[in-house]
């Protein structure tokens, strides 16, 4: 598959970002939104269990009635991102 490569500057203000990667490598990327919830620190175990990583988009007004589930993300390994406010 092609993936077109997206604007030099949006590369430039985001330089972390994989826009292109190896047709032949296998992967799966997993993404969760709009947490942090009652359930995600059991997610985050189990991912933990098999040396699996993900991206958590959060709301922001969740995330301090979280601190130890989005404490154990980081320690995990996993991505954190901003989903928005509400």
């Amino acid at each position: 598959m092609f993936i077109e490569q997206p604007p030099w500057f949006f590369r430039a203000i985001y330089p972390d970002a994989i826009f292109r990667m190896d047709p032949d490598e296998k992967a799966v990327y997993l993404t969760f939104d709009d947490g942090p919830g009652p359930r995600t620190g059991e997610l985050v175990e189990a991912l933990a269990r098999y040396n699996a990583h993900a991206t958590f988009f959060m709301l922001g007004k969740k995330v301090p009635s979280y601190p130890s589930v989005i404490q154990r993300m980081k320690e995990a390994g996993c991505e954190l991102g901003n989903h928005s406010y509400d």
